[in-house]
């Protein structure tokens, strides 16, 4: 028998009402949004939701004590893990109602930034909470050098604020020695050792590797023994086999709370075979409250590869930029420039950094060395152009220059010398004696981050939450005029008339863009549209529609999107034909507009908002609830049409018929052609008994919403005991209005302390999440094949 997958998919579009598209549309609209980092977000925890009363389902938060940002419970790491302070066994302190993801790390300082960057940004996309490792001793220094905590480099107090999310590091979660010996021997951990930890994790190491990567040396500090599995085959970036880079979005897919890849769907449970047993022989499935990676280097948004290299790069805009140097260390890099530089105070002053080391372009020998990097003299321009551009544009005289290079050929630092350039002398300076190897890397790092030349010095500010506007908080029109689509309508002698350059998501075989000239119409706007670049499409199909959240957020980072910098800078396309009204404009760069957001995913497959690992619908579309009004106008309804005085604990039932026939059937047998009714009849049975049996819910009462019109179908609705709403008798659309018998059942259904809907409907499957998400309810997809 076919399934639900097996349905055709991006040209289901026939079978969808069209305000399901509007909502996706909206849902997409502020993921995008959400993805570029337009504004600070408003962000909280994945909660695993309690059967909650009907009367505060679709309601407003309770009023809750006045407390300002400092006292916000994801400033505190205790406020995420059972106990205030660090236990001996992690498990011990992890929250049975909170999940986790953390990742290891292994090469230059850099190169960890930069997977634990990752691993924060993995956990805002999923709502787990990122547990962060020690930074190790590899590349740059000794393994005497030690570990480092994260957060004695980076403070965490400023990214919990900027991300409203909670960050915690191993060091809160478990004892062990920060100071101890850093070792990578294979057979540190003893089987016998009451201490050691089991977990299941992911491989993200290439397909072609026979092992995962190589991360005993952390086991060995944190006793975890870890059995790894490797990531599954759409995981990965390209199809090369050697290339190592996977992408957010399916390592996301794999671990969102409860719902992941292999928790959910056809696929559940059907985990793939470990890669080796761990180092104590133990073979294991990936932990569900506990997800962790073996590394998280080579990971794309699924754009290109070693995105984190690019000014757009989503990582950077959402983790990266708020992981400010902690007051300690920058005060300890002012005294090294102030000594340095022979003033008091840290001037304006342009800042370099000359890598030299394995940095050699041309492959030269040994004693070829000094021809075999970038020329000093180029610095040496770049650093007087920036000098006059500084002066220019900021009036800022940045006469002062000072430069960090792992260069030891003593002409080398004499020719900057001669430029009038300062430098440390981390020798004569003791800095290592002083404050430990790994200092003369980490002033030279933080020293470099206070150029004038280098950053921008304007402090960002951190909004407390990311609005999101309604055309009407922005623009005057009359929301309650006629509706047309009237190609003229807009007139160009209008001095209302908005003219704006947008981008178009239509397949690449469509001549012309989305046709939005409805709402063009409506908001007095004149749109001339360019299609989005070749790299934006999930598919080689020309007739494809799809495009990726990661690519049109890389259109759309401000200031850094993909025409506003790099080697494409104002490479615009053109134009895919004037605007109603002749104009021709670039995509605008404060105000990005799309025609249609509807066939968007985030890189792992095709219409992903119909699965429950959906990002889209974990990070913006379970929060999009009912307003009041319409809440309680729901309840009116569910009370006069139940008899009762309250809403009561009840099964919720979507039936969808109309163009939903699974089988082709002639007219006089189409009640044959659905979903039969004896299948939603065993289904809420089933239901009653969980809920009774598992939340002590006796959910007698079965309300019932369908587009059948048929009598003989709401007869036998009435046979078994169920209720629905009879929008006619009630007069819905006369008394509110077209959109209300629609609206009203929509609500209705929300209300559930149970849902079984149909399988492939939108209209059921975003109901069957709500009923999930907000009421800590069950759901089910009846379906005329099992």
């Amino acid at each position: 028998m076919p399934s639900v997958d097996s349905l055709p998919q991006w040209s289901r579009k026939g079978s969808r009402r069209w305000w399901i598209v509007g909502f996706f549309a909206l849902v997409a609209v502020v993921y995008v949004v959400h993805s570029t980092q337009y504004v600070q977000g408003l962000a909280g925890r994945i909660a695993q939701p309690a059967l909650v009363a009907n009367d505060e389902i679709c309601s407003k938060q309770p009023a809750q004590k006045s407390f300002g940002l400092e006292d916000s419970p994801w400033m505190s790491p205790s406020n995420s893990l059972k106990n205030p302070n660090p236990t001996t066994l992690a498990r011990d302190n992890l929250r049975s109602d909170s999940y986790y993801v953390t990742a290891f790390a292994l090469a230059g300082f850099t190169n960890e930034f930069i997977n634990y960057m990752h691993v924060i940004y993995l956990g805002y996309l999923t709502g787990r909470i990122p547990i962060v490792p020690p930074i190790i001793p590899a590349a740059h220094v000794t393994q005497n050098a030690g570990l480092l905590r994260f957060g004695s480099i980076y403070n965490l107090t400023t990214l919990r604020r900027a991300l409203r999310r909670p960050v915690l590091e191993w060091s809160d979660v478990k004892t062990f020695d920060i100071n101890g010996t850093f070792t990578e021997d294979y057979e540190h951990n003893k089987p016998t050792d009451p201490n050691i930890e089991y977990f299941g994790c992911w491989s993200v190491a290439s397909r072609q590797a026979d092992g995962p990567v190589w991360v005993q040396g952390v086991e060995n500090t944190l006793k975890l023994d870890m059995s790894f599995t490797r990531v599954p085959e759409f995981s990965f970036f390209v199809k090369d086999r050697n290339d190592p880079f996977t992408m957010f979005s399916a390592l996301a897919a794999l671990i969102v709370p409860k719902h992941g890849w292999f928790n959910d769907g056809p696929q559940k449970g059907k985990w793939p075979p470990t890669m080796r047993p761990s180092r104590l022989k133990k073979e294991l499935h990936p932990d569900e409250q506990l997800a962790c990676f073996d590394m998280m280097y080579y990971v794309t948004s699924g754009v290109q590869e070693m995105e984190f290299e690019q000014r757009w790069s989503h990582t950077w805009h959402t983790v990266g930029k708020h992981l400010r140097f902690t007051e300690p260390l920058v005060d300890l890099a002012r005294e090294y420039v102030r000594r340095a530089l022979k003033v008091e105070e840290v001037p304006q002053m342009i800042t370099v950094h000359i890598r030299r080391g394995d940095f050699n372009f041309w492959g030269c020998q040994e004693g070829e060395k000094s021809d075999c990097y970038v020329p000093l003299s180029k610095y040496h321009d770049a650093v007087l152009k920036m000098q006059a551009q500084l002066l220019e544009d900021h009036n800022v005289n940045a006469s002062r220059v000072l430069v960090a290079s792992d260069e030891t050929d003593p002409a080398f630092w004499q020719q900057i010398r001669e430029y009038g350039w300062d430098y440390f002398n981390h020798t004569a300076e003791r800095t290592t004696e002083r404050h430990g190897e790994w200092y003369p890397l980490l002033i030279d790092k933080v020293s470099l981050s206070m150029g004038a030349g280098v950053f921008n010095l304007t402090t960002l500010r951190t909004a407390l939450r990311r609005p999101v506007l309604e055309w009407s908080d922005v623009k005057t029109f009359d929301i309650n005029g006629t509706f047309t689509e009237e190609d003229g309508h807009n007139k160009p002698t209008d001095p209302n008339i908005d003219y704006f350059g947008c981008w178009s998501v239509v397949s690449r075989e469509a001549d012309g863009p989305g046709l939005v000239q409805g709402i063009e119409n409506t908001l007095k706007i004149d749109m001339s549209f360019t299609r989005v670049p070749e790299f934006t499409y999930f598919l080689n199909d020309k007739h494809n529609p799809f495009t990726t959240f990661p690519a049109l957020a890389a259109l759309t980072v401000p200031k850094h999107g993909w025409f506003n910098s790099g080697p494409q800078k104002d490479k615009w396309p053109p134009t895919m034909r004037p605007s109603r009204l002749g104009k021709t404009l670039h995509p605008d760069e404060q105000l990005a507009c799309f025609d249609f957001m509807y066939y968007v995913t985030s890189g792992v497959q095709e219409m992903e908002f119909e699965k429950r690992w959906s990002h889209t619908w974990h990070t913006v579309g379970k929060h999009l609830k009912f307003t009041e009004p319409l809440a309680d106008l729901a309840r009116e309804y569910v009370r006069r049409t139940l008899k009762v005085e309250e809403v009561p604990q009840m099964i919720t039932v979507h039936i969808r018929r109309g163009d939903f026939h699974f089988f082709e059937c002639p007219e006089e047998k189409k009640s044959d052609c659905y979903v039969p009714l004896s299948k939603y009849n065993d289904a809420v049975l089933k239901m009653q008994a969980q809920l009774l049996k598992d939340h002590n819910v006796n959910a007698s009462r079965v309300l019932v919403a369908s587009d059948e019109t048929d009598p003989a179908f709401w007869q036998q609705i009435r046979e078994y005991g169920w209720d629905y709403f009879n929008h006619t008798a009630e007069r819905t659309a006369e008394r509110h209005g077209e959109w209300y018998p629609l609206l009203i059942d929509k609500v209705s259904l929300s209300m559930g302390a149970g849902f079984v809907g149909t399988i492939a409907s939108t209209f059921s499957f975003l109901n069957a999440w709500r009923v999930e998400d907000w009421n800590g309810g069950l759901s089910y997809m009846a379906s005329p094949w099992s």
